[in-house]
């Protein structure tokens, strides 16, 4: 994934993968997005790792189509690298599908950490950890979560905390959603 550059699609073949992918400094453009995506929606599937996809300081990407279970961090992470100067920014990601964590504590399925201008579109959230949220933002700026699934959530289905702001969650579908479907605010 580091060599690709904006434009260019990295299409995932049917299959499991071992998570645990690392992804840094990926940047595409506003005019060239780039986007990593299953060849067959929902036939690549991200099993097992710390986390099955990490990315930090990326820029202008899509995610589309890809499956994650039972991973033991964090399903997928997205973050800024510690620096609030270099947020990832400009990312989507949709028809994508968690089926749960292998994990109690507070072990979240979609963490994102200073992420800025982000989309969460038509994805399912299944099964989350007992002490975490099925999405979990800290410090994240200009998002939109819309028609999206979430059941069987931990502690939360979807939390914004940390100076998140601007977070429009609209159109989604709650089904136990964990002790707050919604939990707003809050410090890290």
């Amino acid at each position: 994934a580091l060599k690709a550059v904006p434009g260019d699609t990295i299409q995932i073949r049917p299959g499991s993968y071992q998570g645990g992918e690392i992804i840094n400094g990926l940047k595409g453009t506003a005019e060239r997005w780039i986007v990593i995506k299953a060849e067959i929606p929902g036939k690549s599937v991200f099993t097992g790792g710390s986390s099955a996809l990490h990315l930090t300081d990326n820029e202008y990407i899509v995610i589309d189509g890809l499956i994650f279970t039972s991973q033991t961090g964090n399903g997928v992470n997205i973050d800024d690298g510690g620096s609030y100067n270099t947020p990832s920014r400009n990312i989507i990601i949709r028809n994508c599908r968690w089926e749960g964590m292998d994990a109690t504590g507070n072990n979240d399925e979609l963490k994102l950490s200073g992420v800025d201008d982000f989309e969460i579109i038509n994805c399912t959230f299944l099964n989350g950890s007992k002490g975490g949220s099925l999405i979990d933002m800290v410090g994240c700026h200009r998002g939109t979560i819309r028609d999206n699934l979430f059941s069987l959530g931990g502690s939360n289905s979807i939390q914004a905390k940390g100076g998140s702001k601007d977070i429009v969650i609209k159109s989604n579908r709650f089904e136990n959603g964990g002790e707050r479907a919604i939990n707003i605010g809050g410090s890290t």
